[in-house]
């Protein structure tokens, strides 16, 4: 075993003062057995400051401003969404003014060649080099690393962080909580297997045609989940306006003059015209109110536990909520014990509350029943009178379409950290639409759900191609693979 890996990891990790079970738990001696076959003998953490060799520059993260202002055209500010392995999604982040980006957020700006690591939520860990010419500036889940490239290229700590090795020990810094997060001082303790930078330069060259597949894959990932209401905007004949349109103008600087008859609300959303078309559709007659809806015995916030790897319960969070309307329970999370009122059951449905997936939701298929589920969420059920009218897969498609997700614009609350509570869902308005047609419209999802896995299966085909590329260039022999 090498001793200067034994000097520098276990010493950081006699400084974090860990007790968690997650940082402790065995399945972390992975690990070990990856240093063992490692190919280099040069092991430090990404911050080391002891010796001659830095690595690390500089290391920050954004904020939001209470009072942030977006704009149609401006400095991208991204966040963890924006950033997938190996690449930085510029296109569908929201803009901000130049004098905000100098001046409030002028520490978290944004350089070519910066390494960036999303540090919550959903994909926690994800890294890409900013490759942009452009300025652009970031909120509080993304990282912001200099490198010393006399040292270390930034691809190729990019490409160290997205492997398995580095997914591991980003796994173990990590609090397992609502939302799983990692800090700045946690990033830099994580010790990073170094060559010389001519090996460095070949393995960045050998990864290189891979992460190019994986990244036009990427885009048509984008394209169909951009479009994956398609089946309800048909259905419903209306025209919604586009999210990139409602997402990217939120500021409404002028009040309307009939300000009274708006709720009194004073926030941009209520008042934005880009939200008329909603504000129609809630008012129509064609529509019913969820509260009418839900069975009140089964809407509830969910537990504020802290998660273990294995357990009898399994517990949900809005990490495992997807976009689509799907529950993808990884990594999996348990509780030891629930009251037996806070246990799923089948067509019971998720809602995210607040979060990267804030009024996402999801239904509980059987699969998932028995699970639990955290304080993040919000579940509710149809009530018997509404089961004799709606399909529950049904609402829960509703709600993640364009025509729920803004209503839930509308309705939510909060400045830095947006939220949705228990009187927002019951304000969702939703459609009247037979059976028949709730059916047909659910039959269309599946046929995209489909396309969506078949693209999922394809990511995750070459993401272990490339895991293994670099495992080849790193270790001596091939190790059995672990799955991301």
């Amino acid at each position: 075993m090498n001793s200067l890996y034994y000097y520098l990891f276990l010493d950081s990790e006699t400084d974090s003062n860990r007790l968690d079970y997650n940082y402790n738990s065995p399945k972390y001696e992975r690990i070990k057995e990856l240093i063992r076959r490692s190919k280099y003998s040069r092991i430090i953490p990404i911050g080391n400051q002891k010796d001659n060799l830095i690595i690390l520059k500089g290391i920050t993260s954004g904020k939001t401003p209470h009072d942030i202002q977006y704009l149609d055209e401006g400095i991208p500010f991204i966040g963890a969404t924006n950033v997938l392995y190996y690449h930085v999604e510029l296109d569908s982040a929201p803009k901000i003014s130049p004098e905000i980006h100098n001046t409030i957020l002028r520490t978290s700006q944004i350089k070519k060649n910066n390494v960036l690591v999303t540090m919550a939520g959903v994909g926690l860990g994800r890294c890409a080099v900013f490759e942009s010419d452009s300025e652009c500036n970031c909120n509080q889940a993304v990282a912001i690393l200099e490198l010393n490239r006399e040292e270390i290229f930034p691809e190729y700590l990019m490409y160290y962080l997205n492997s398995e090795i580095g997914q591991l020990f980003i796994e173990k810094m990590q609090h397992q909580a609502d939302q799983p997060n990692i800090n700045l001082e946690e990033i830099k303790r994580i010790p990073i297997i170094l060559p010389d930078k001519d090996d460095q330069k070949n393995i960045i060259d050998n990864c290189s045609i891979v992460k190019s597949q994986i990244f036009e894959t990427q885009k048509q990932l984008q394209q169909l989940r951009d479009n994956y209401d398609k089946p309800l905007r048909e259905a419903l004949k209306g025209e919604p306006q586009e999210y990139d349109q409602l997402y990217q103008s939120n500021y409404y600087y002028v009040l309307p003059d009939n300000l009274e008859n708006k709720r009194q609300r004073l926030d941009f959303v209520a008042n934005h015209p880009l939200f008329d078309w909603i504000r129609g559709f809630r008012e129509s007659k064609a529509v019913v109110s969820l509260e009418k809806l839900i069975d009140f015995e089964r809407f509830s916030y969910g537990l504020s536990e802290s998660a273990y790897e294995s357990g009898p319960i399994g517990f949900l969070n809005v990490q495992h909520l997807s976009f689509e309307g799907r529950i993808v329970f990884s990594p999996q999370t348990f509780l030891n014990k629930c009251p037996p009122e806070k246990l799923l059951m089948k067509n019971d449905i998720l809602i995210a509350r607040t979060g990267h997936t804030l009024g996402k939701a999801a239904l509980i298929t059987d699969e998932f029943e028995g699970y639990t589920f955290g304080s993040f969420c919000i579940r509710f059920a149809l009530n018997t009178d509404a089961l004799n009218e709606y399909l529950p897969d049904f609402i829960a498609q509703f709600i993640n379409s364009i025509y729920g997700q803004a209503q839930i614009m509308l309705l939510k609350a909060g400045s830095g950290k947006n939220n949705i509570n228990q009187e927002h869902i019951r304000d969702i308005q939703i459609p009247t639409i037979d059976k028949a047609q709730q059916q047909t419209i659910l039959e269309n999802y599946r046929k995209l759900l489909t396309d969506l896995i078949n693209l999922e299966t394809e990511q995750q085909r070459l993401s272990e191609r490339l895991t293994e590329e670099f495992r080849r260039e790193l270790f001596n022999r091939a190790c059995s693979s672990t799955k991301r």
